[in-house]
């Protein structure tokens, strides 16, 4: 029997339980202040500075951690710059007014400059996870999205 359901026992709170900074209503605040738009570029930058640095392309957490360090971010988290690498690999949704009738419409935008590379084993977690790149001018996606076609 769980102990939550026993009389007169108390719960206690998990301290050790993280949780993330990111939900849809943080992403709207990040977007009304005009932040997310700035994050993008840091993350962008920051792929960049450590290809050039280690010849080598970053994990999630590693570009995290770096970033974290150089005190561009405020935290060390992945859940930092992960949103954002997947915003400049598939996109982000914009909700724009039609001038004429004023109607409301979704619209994706952006998305293309980095790609997902091969798997690794990371640095700063162990695990084997996805490297990001940033694609090269000119060059065609790794995969249509979607699938093969």
């Amino acid at each position: 029997m769980q102990l939550s359901f026993l009389p007169g026992v108390a719960r206690a709170e998990r301290p050790w339980k993280r949780t993330t900074t990111t939900s849809k209503a943080a992403v709207h605040a990040l977007e009304a202040v005009g932040e997310a738009e700035r994050r993008r570029l840091i993350v962008l930058r920051g792929l960049r500075a450590m290809w050039n640095r280690l010849q080598e392309w970053p994990t999630a957490d590693e570009l995290a951690a770096d970033l974290f360090c150089r005190k561009l971010i405020p935290s060390k988290h992945r859940d930092e710059v992960a949103p954002r690498l997947n915003e400049l690999a598939d996109g982000w949704w914009l909700v724009r007014r039609d001038g004429v009738t004023g109607a409301r419409q979704r619209v994706q935008v952006g998305g293309g400059e980095v790609e997902r590379d091969v798997k690794r084993r990371s640095r700063v977690s162990g695990r084997k996870v996805l490297t990001w790149r940033v694609r090269e001018a000119g060059s065609l996606p790794a995969r249509p999205v979607g699938g093969l076609r």
